[in-house]
């Protein structure tokens, strides 16, 4: 099996370096021109598909009236910032961001293509209905999905947030799917719940359920290290 992989890539890059060497040039030249244009330094440029790219740094695209991304990045050794944008999907985001990850400010509907590697995690301020897309395993250390129209929290990180979880001024009815501890504080006002079943059984700082329509605030399997503001 090795060999026939081995012979299988020689031929696959055998092909690529048969390729209309033109054509490829070109398709290079244009990626570099889009990157440069928007201030990404540090960057490397896939040998075999001319599309995909790695950055040594931040991406900062913040507020460039983007309606799409027009390279795939893969490997991102920082932060990566598309806020204040027009984009509807995560289409060409990265599937690596050592740092933090904002799509935050867009008309996103929904968090499919989303980083398996990340610090903060913010997609708040969108047209999100759902957080399916979401990598479940992932142990961010913020997650912020305020101001979206989530009905649910499936899809959010199933273990751990280490630090905050916001997913306030939603229409959110239940708290099922709600990671099971939030390191610091937790934020489901400004919803639509009527008990807080489905809640994180830890949470380190404050629990914050103002302004819902709660009729049952017991939270029996649930412990508080902060305030809890109802």
């Amino acid at each position: 099996m090795g060999k026939i992989y081995e012979i299988l890539k020689t031929i696959n890059e055998s092909n690529f370096l048969n390729e209309d060497t033109e054509k490829v040039n070109t398709e290079e030249e244009e990626v570099k021109n889009w990157l440069d244009s928007m201030g990404i330094k540090n960057y490397k440029i896939d040998k075999f598909n001319k599309r995909r790219v790695d950055v040594q740094g931040d991406v900062n695209l913040e507020n460039k009236n983007l309606t799409s991304i027009p390279v795939r990045f893969q490997f991102v050794d920082g932060n990566f910032n598309i806020s204040h944008n027009n984009l509807n999907t995560l289409r060409g985001c990265p599937l690596v961001v050592y740092k933090d990850f904002d799509c935050s400010h867009n008309k996103i509907t929904s968090l499919k293509g989303s980083p398996e590697v990340v610090g903060d995690f913010s997609c708040d301020n969108n047209k999100l209905t759902s957080l399916e897309g979401v990598l479940s395993y992932i142990t961010p250390e913020n997650f912020y999905c305020f101001n979206n129209n989530l009905t649910s929290l499936k899809g959010a990180p199933v273990d751990k947030v280490k630090g905050n979880f916001d997913c306030s001024n939603n229409k959110l009815t239940s708290l099922e799917g709600s990671p099971k501890v939030v390191g610091a504080s937790f934020d489901c006002s400004n919803n639509n719940l009527i008990s807080l079943e489905g809640a994180p059984k830890k949470v380190g700082g404050d629990f914050n359920c103002e302004n819902n329509p709660i009729k049952d605030y017991s939270l029996k399997n649930t412990k508080i290290s902060g305030e809890f503001l109802k």
